[in-house]
């Protein structure tokens, strides 16, 4: 049940319908789009995963990478595809494997690369965020979230829609429009904010507002950003997308619904006193309450409610899941005093093999679904780990076995 992170290849549509609303909205205001394409010849050399980075010069992150290795007669023969969080305006992550499982590592590789993307002129700019289009008005205060909960509440003391989102009796100024901030120190305070957000900025905040939009993530924090959001909610409304990604990410009190990913964790995040539910899950998707990346590292998943589950009640794949170690080695991972459910199995620790200094700490495993809590189990993969104890079952308190 491994997962590798979404490549570009596979995620076109999702991007390209993303780049065409933004369109939409610019052409009712603005000069039209400019459509970019870049082709061209690149070498580089693979590490023990089978990862590097080549440079492109379009300005823009790329709706579409093509990539055609250049293999000669009698080489070995490999696939190329290229990592989507990873592409930025200037760089292309890639990776090459022999085999699904086998990494094509330490090695040079030719290819040829086209990108293409579109630059879509901004209407309106201001010193702390970049908005497509906005339409400021102010809806009443809120006396509950605007979640979707059809699933219990939670056990007293574990997070849930009475205690996580908006504040009741907060009122929140609509925004319309995707923002790309990146002015240091942003404050964005009391929002309804019906586009996606990304954050190319470090010190930003996000509190009492909530976050709404169907691209591929509703909030994306780059590797050049640090954010810390609190006492918001994130609607993916019941789409293949995740809400909260990647990077240097401080999240508490959140309340986050209708995605097929939750969180979504690269390197350098907390998630704390938080509500996952009510996931979107359909035939093709892979529904984590939080996914942890190949390149996971200092996160700290603490006293949340994550529940791997439709609002019509399929089991999701995990609350939690990791990579697998031919992929890539999450380190320092501390998963502790959580109220999990659902998914095929409910945790997935570090699979076919241990992570680094990765703790299962004092969870609870409920069963108000499944005697065995996920579909087949409450975990896999976690007897090998640094430290697993004090886990139970929610409703007996009895110690879950391996």
């Amino acid at each position: 049940m491994s997962k590798r992170r979404h490549v570009i290849l596979s995620v076109v549509c999702a991007a390209t319908a993303l780049a065409l609303a933004a369109v939409s909205v610019a052409t009712a205001t603005g000069p039209d789009p400019v459509p970019l394409i870049q082709a061209q010849v690149l070498a580089c050399t693979t590490d023990s995963a089978g990862y590097c980075t080549v440079t492109h010069t379009l300005g823009v992150v790329p709706d579409t990478v093509l990539l055609t290795p250049v293999i000669p007669a009698g080489a070995t023969a490999y696939t190329l595809s290229a990592v989507a969080s990873r592409a930025t305006s200037t760089s292309v992550r890639v990776r090459a494997m022999k085999s699904s499982t086998n990494p094509y590592a330490n090695v040079s590789i030719v290819f040829s690369m086209l990108v293409a993307g579109t630059q879509v002129p901004t209407s309106t700019t201001t010193s702390s965020v970049t908005i497509t289009t906005t339409t400021s008005t102010t809806v009443p205060p809120t006396t509950t979230t605007a979640s979707t909960t059809t699933t219990t509440p939670s056990p007293s003391g574990f997070p849930d829609a009475s205690n996580t989102g908006v504040p009741a009796g907060t009122a929140l100024t609509v925004m319309t429009g995707d923002l790309s901030i990146t002015t240091p120190n942003t404050v964005l305070d009391g929002k309804d904010i019906r586009g996606c957000v990304v954050i190319h900025a470090t010190g930003v905040v996000i509190k009492n507002s909530r976050i709404s939009c169907t691209g591929f993530y509703v909030i994306l924090s780059s590797t050049d950003a640090s954010l810390t959001i609190q006492d918001s909610e994130i609607d993916c409304q019941l789409t293949r997308r995740d809400a909260l990604a990647d990077t240097n990410i401080t999240a508490v009190r959140l309340n986050i619904h209708g995605c097929q990913h939750g969180v979504d964790m690269d390197r350098t995040v907390s998630l704390t006193d938080s509500y996952i539910h009510d996931l979107e899950n359909d035939p093709v998707s892979h529904t984590d309450g939080v996914f942890l990346s190949e390149v996971a590292r200092d996160l700290t998943i603490r006293h949340n409610t994550i529940f791997s589950r439709s609002p019509s009640g399929e089991d999701g794949t995990a609350a939690i899941i990791s990579p697998s170690v031919s992929v890539g080695i999450a380190t320092n991972v501390l998963v502790e005093n959580n109220l999990l459910g659902g998914g095929a199995y409910t945790l997935y620790c570090e699979q076919a093999g241990p992570g680094v200094n990765f703790r299962v700490l004092n969870n609870r495993f409920t069963q108000r679904w499944e005697p065995t809590v996920g579909a087949y189990a409450p975990w896999t993969d976690c007897q090998d780990e640094a430290q697993v104890t004090g886990n139970v079952y929610a409703e007996s308190g009895l110690p879950v076995p391996f």
